[in-house]
């Protein structure tokens, strides 16, 4: 036999066994199924916390950038039930700027999980304010429940020294 007909023969061999264990009549190797996806649990959040204050501060080095200094969202949970997750969502409307994070939680979680996110990049003259209003938001979210647990407004200080 050819080499390139028993290549082509062994590859058609190789597709068929594969349709036919994957399949729904023999079925003896499952690749689809995932447990790490969202699924319809729930947490419940006993507190929220943000590490540092936002702020803006400037760039280094001469960029003329300034950069808005996300905190990271910490959260405490108990009753954690199935796959959920726990959504962070940062925006300052008079920037236009939005932002959102998410953790996966499991029962397997710890009691303790941040979610965080990165800094933000502003020209120096699109901003013209010394503060701004932004707003903080953390919810459960699963396929059974999207709840917001935290919400607030936080002051936004904008810093030009160094």
């Amino acid at each position: 036999m050819d080499p390139t007909h028993a290549t082509t023969a062994a590859a058609a061999v190789v597709v068929v066994v594969t349709l036919v264990l994957t399949g729904p009549l023999v079925g003896t190797v499952d690749v689809g199924a995932r447990e790490d996806g969202l699924g319809d649990g729930t947490a419940t959040v006993d507190a929220v916390s943000l590490a540092h204050d936002p702020a803006v501060t400037p760039g280094r080095f001469g960029t003329g950038v300034v950069y808005l200094r996300i905190p990271d969202a910490r959260t405490r949970l108990s009753a954690v039930e199935g796959r959920s997750r726990l959504v962070y969502a940062f925006s300052v409307p008079a920037l236009g700027f939005e932002r959102v994070g998410n953790r996966q939680v499991t029962p397997g979680s710890p009691e303790s999980v941040s979610v965080g996110m990165a800094d933000r990049a502003f020209p120096r003259g699109q901003l013209d304010r010394d503060r701004y209003t932004a707003v903080v938001e953390v919810r459960i979210q699963s396929f059974a429940v999207d709840r917001t647990v935290y919400a607030d407004n936080v002051t936004v200080e904008v810093r030009t020294d160094g």
